[in-house]
């Protein structure tokens, strides 16, 4: 009873309850502005990016101080636009002999990438010798690896691994490579198609053999890590010993990745 006489009395008092609109800037006033707080930054790396730090060590009595090393191949996209970006005459020369090869290159010209660096501009780059590649990676503030460097790289360090990353024997599924010798597909594959070795490092083995350091008085160079033509597996070990090649040589299957020192600041540039 007490309830329906509280009701009564607010109706003849002519009593009505509120709008909901009268609630609303008490109960649904919009929450004081908040500062929100920068987003955190990781801190710099010791590398830059596109670049994996390779930690040092000693490898046959032979200490090796810790590098930085791309993680991929060189493409021809970034090429081209290192050709695009040089004095036209330093330009014009360059692009008359990137993408030709020796008479006596086994797989000819079709195979090189620089004809195709407008519709697969992430295949690696191909058919450069060895001083085009290593004013590349000056031009970039970088340099080629040194073959010990090079090899502790593939090797992952103090893992051993006896192939780039791995202890398996080589297939075509994990690397760029024929299934065998009469099974020789020839074809270049974009940078990154397959897993990376543990340190983050794509394709050390298979795709295109890479061009190492190789000092101004030496008339043959090497290049380390087999390619998509290769089908030999000791050529794919991270042991072993490169091909050698004329210094002038052009070849569809050799390209080349950058190395740098780290930034002791770590600055990563």
């Amino acid at each position: 009873m007490t309830i329906w006489l509280i009701v009564l009395r607010a109706l003849t008092m002519g009593w009505m309850p509120p709008e909901i609109d009268e609630f609303r800037d008490e109960y649904n006033r919009p929450l004081p502005e908040r500062k929100g707080k920068p987003a955190r930054r990781s801190a710099p790396g010791p590398c830059r990016p596109g670049m994996a730090l390779i930690e040092g060590g000693s490898f046959a009595s032979r200490p090796i101080a810790a590098f930085c090393l791309d993680t991929h191949e060189v493409t021809v996209g970034e090429f081209h636009a290192y050709v695009q970006r040089l004095e036209s005459d330093d330009g014009g020369k360059l692009q008359r002999r990137v993408g030709q090869v020796s008479a006596s290159e086994a797989l000819g010209k079709e195979h090189c990438t620089w004809s195709r660096r407008e519709r697969a501009p992430q295949r690696p780059m191909n058919c450069v010798a060895v001083d085009e590649a290593a004013e590349f990676c000056e031009s970039h503030g970088k340099r080629l690896p040194k073959d010990l460097e090079w090899k502790w790289a593939a090797r992952g360090g103090t893992a051993a691994y006896k192939y780039p990353g791995s202890n398996h024997k080589p297939t075509a599924e994990w690397l760029n490579m024929p299934q065998a010798a009469d099974d020789r597909y020839l074809e270049l594959r974009d940078v990154g198609s397959y897993a990376p070795t543990p340190s983050g490092l794509h394709d050390m083995a298979g795709n295109v053999w890479e061009w190492v350091a190789c000092t101004t008085a030496d008339p043959r160079c090497s290049a380390r890590g087999g390619g998509f033509a290769t089908f030999a597996e000791e050529e794919l070990r991270a042991a072993f010993a490169g091909r050698q090649y004329a210094r002038e040589a052009r070849s569809a299957e050799v390209g080349f990745r950058c190395a740098a020192t780290p930034d002791a600041e770590g600055q990563g540039r």
